[in-house]
């Protein structure tokens, strides 16, 4: 059997995932099972996000995702002209 590292990119775009979905860093066997499920999928978030958002860890603390209830975010307001300052 062959081992495989995970691209860069990959493992920190999936601790940058555990940490959001999760409130905590990846364990090194979740980062190494994701990163290499991103890898495979060509870096395609939607492969893996899923799985992070009905995972058991997140539903038992943030409860189920309900995209019904996901409002968009605020549109900020323009720039003032750079003349008023």
């Amino acid at each position: 059997m062959q081992f495989f590292m995970p691209s860069t990119a990959s493992l920190q775009t999936v601790q940058t995932l555990y940490i959001a979905y999760y409130g905590r860093p990846a364990d090194p066997k979740g980062l190494q099972f994701w990163a290499d499920q991103l890898d495979q999928a060509d870096g395609d978030l939607t492969a893996i996000l899923e799985d992070f958002g009905n995972s058991s860890e997140f539903i038992d603390a943030f409860g189920e995702l309900d995209p019904d209830s996901v409002k968009p975010a605020p549109t900020l307001p323009p720039s003032p002209p750079a003349s008023i300052f």
